[in-house]
């Protein structure tokens, strides 16, 4: 064994809560993957509480601690609980003697970068998530308050080339950027035909029936418009075709989706499921996974169904199409009749390889290989 491999890190992760997420679980993920490894690891939220606040309680050899019990209602006593979590946070870090910070989203970012100020022996590590933002007044002000000391923080990692760019091309100049893209955890995301025959039963889908769904959350970057119209040309050219979208949204945008399958006359060629709690399932009871994102980071939900050995249509957003490389089919955005094409070679030619997709996410992008690069860089600070 290497020295560099004997050298054990004392690393505080910092974010504002461990409720449900792609990057808090990608975090709880991380951080356990680290623990496993006998490095020091402690992680600190602004608040308590969350689905991965408890996940991460039950394991071995992590600490976990939050500066407030809850978050107050109104917007002042949030202010000053805010600016509290900079002298909390700042009194940890000179108690516990920590060199290492790592921290991620914007204000959790700030709240940090405030912290280790003064603190030479400290080094700050920001992590970052998003593509592309909607910056309302609440992301906004920590947005960019961080781009104003990016400069002046040691390293960035991005979870996905498109984010780098992204930030880079905003005003974000750290010392140092890394990209590591996000991990998938192999032993939940299978291929599972004994799964997937059961939810395909629970909606009505024969096994002779090719079903294409999309998966996501109902939002208007995620472009359901154009899946769903292209869903409705498929359904007049082939009769053995269903489609499926997984997810929840808001009311409003949800009624719209509504209305515009009942023009397109799609209704019973649709399955509407809300949010499903079963995803490793659900992705094997499909046949085509389809990402039409008009904008995306790193998209799990690709990564995932391929883990699962199910061949996925993505647009040519964010880091979509060097997920998917060889393994699936890539196309340009808003194009529903491109997605029918795409569908149509998979569905004719029979390109759907289960083996080939896992393969991909097994040696490019599992949780192994996200500790595997992260605790390298990490290392290079001690």
């Amino acid at each position: 064994m290497s020295i560099n491999n004997l050298i054990y890190m004392q690393i505080l992760f910092f974010l504002g809560t461990l409720k449900t997420g792609g990057a808090e679980r990608q975090i709880a993920q991380l951080v356990q993957g680290l623990a496993q490894r006998g490095h020091d690891i402690s992680v600190v939220t602004v608040y308590s509480g969350g689905q991965y606040w408890d996940w991460l309680q039950n394991r071995r050899g992590i600490q976990i601690q939050a500066l407030f019990e809850t978050k107050l209602k109104s917007v002042i006593l949030v202010g000053l609980q805010l600016a509290l979590s900079v002298v909390k946070l700042r009194h940890l870090l000179r108690k516990n003697r920590f060199k290492l910070v790592y921290s991620t989203l914007y204000m959790s970012n700030f709240i940090a970068w405030l912290a280790v100020q003064g603190i030479p022996e400290v080094n700050l590590v920001w992590g970052i998530r998003a593509s592309s933002l909607k910056l309302n007044w609440k992301r906004s002000l920590p947005f960019y308050l961080c781009k104003l000391v990016s400069v002046s923080v040691p390293l960035l990692i991005a979870n996905s080339q498109a984010g780098l760019a992204y930030h880079e091309a905003k005003g974000y100049h750290c010392k140092r950027h890394r990209v590591i893209p996000n991990g998938i955890n192999i032993s939940q995301f299978y291929p599972n035909s004994e799964a997937g025959i059961k939810v395909r039963k629970e909606w009505r889908v024969s096994e002779e029936e090719t079903l294409i769904g999309i998966v996501g959350r109902l939002d208007p970057i995620k472009d359901h418009p154009t899946f769903l119209k292209a869903a409705a040309i498929l359904a007049k050219q082939r009769k053995d075709v269903r489609f499926v979208c997984v997810g929840d949204g808001s009311m409003d945008y949800r009624q719209e989706l509504y209305i515009l399958v009942n023009k397109l006359g799609l209704d019973k060629h649709l399955i509407w499921t809300g949010e499903r709690k079963d995803m490793p399932a659900v992705y094997n009871a499909l046949d085509i996974v389809c990402s039409s994102s008009l904008s995306e980071g790193f998209p799990n939900v690709i990564a995932e169904a391929m883990a699962c050995g199910v061949t996925c249509v993505v647009t040519d957003v964010g880091d979509s199409a060097s997920i998917v490389g060889q393994a699936g089919l890539v196309i340009q955005p808003g194009n529903p009749e491109a997605l029918v094409d795409a569908w149509l070679q998979l569905i004719v030619k029979k390109l759907l390889d289960k083996e080939t997709c896992r393969e991909r996410i097994v040696k490019e992008f599992s949780l192994l290989t996200l500790v595997n690069k992260t605790e390298t860089i990490l290392k290079s600070f001690q």
